[in-house]
């Protein structure tokens, strides 16, 4: 429901009419048969805690939550990620689409050149799929690096906006090195989803597709330095939830992190 709530600005341009207003956390809104007679009704006052997974990945680039515009947050995580991470690069593009932003942000603040790798033929996200079959089938069949590209010799950076279960990344640097890429570093915009704090699983309990019994990267590797070579990229760098806050204008402590180490936001 949550979700829907946040999309009501799309849904309502789409079929050509003009949002007046966000509806509020706890509240209802009845709306006649006819469309005429609006009641609204605070049920409850809650103690809200954005998803920040929303704002790095899930929403369109065009919503606006809480007072802040999806791409401007990830643009800035670019900014934020440009300043803790500067391997030699000849310039910096993205794994379509969600990233395209942080790319720009951090070809911005190193003055690298951004140029455009990648394309999908479809927008379908391949970490919602239900099985791991159907994840490897639907990155394969979909990701595809430019043929008017030259990557013979070249160091690339790459932004991505998470790394979930290490399914994508292999998949991007296999088709990098066959373009002839001499170098190539991945850039995540989100700290490590999945930690197992004092013995306690982390992911999402609310929703969204990697649950606390995921299997998530971060699990099935020693250390970074392991999960790097598996990955096919010669450095994996991950934002610090520092730079993170940064990029949000917002305390970590006023948005749900449960996934990435923070408290429970119900409890």
């Amino acid at each position: 429901m949550e979700n829907l709530l946040r999309l009501q600005r799309i849904a309502i341009w789409e079929i050509g009419g003009k949002p007046i207003r966000e509806v509020n956390p706890g509240e209802v809104i009845h709306i006649s048969q006819r469309g005429i007679d609006i009641k609204k009704e605070q049920i409850f006052e809650p103690n809200l805690k954005l998803c920040f997974f929303e704002f790095n990945y899930l929403q369109s680039p065009s919503s606006t939550l809480d007072g802040r515009n999806v791409l401007d947050v990830r643009y800035n995580i670019g900014k934020e990620v440009a300043t803790e991470f500067k391997p030699e690069v000849d310039f910096v593009s993205y794994v379509p689409h969600a990233p395209e932003s942080m790319a720009r942000g951090y070809s911005d603040v190193r003055g690298i050149p951004f140029i455009e790798v990648f394309y999908k033929q479809k927008m379908k996200r391949a970490f919602l799929d239900s099985t791991k079959k159907q994840r490897a089938k639907s990155i394969e069949t979909n990701l595809f690096a430019l043929d008017n590209v030259d990557l013979k010799g070249k160091r690339v950076a790459i932004a991505e906006d998470s790394i979930v279960r290490l399914n994508n990344a292999p998949d991007a640097a296999k088709k990098l090195r066959e373009k002839g890429a001499d170098y190539i570093a991945l850039v995540v915009g989100t700290p490590p989803l999945g930690p197992i704090i004092n013995g306690e699983k982390r992911g999402c309990l609310y929703g969204i597709d990697m649950p606390p019994d995921d299997d998530f990267a971060i699990r099935r590797y020693k250390n970074l330095k392991e999960m790097t070579k598996a990955s096919g990229f010669d450095d994996i760098h991950f934002i610090t939830k520092e730079s993170m806050e940064r990029a949000h204008k917002i305390s970590l402590e006023k948005r749900c992190t449960f996934c990435i180490g923070g408290p429970n936001p119900v409890s």
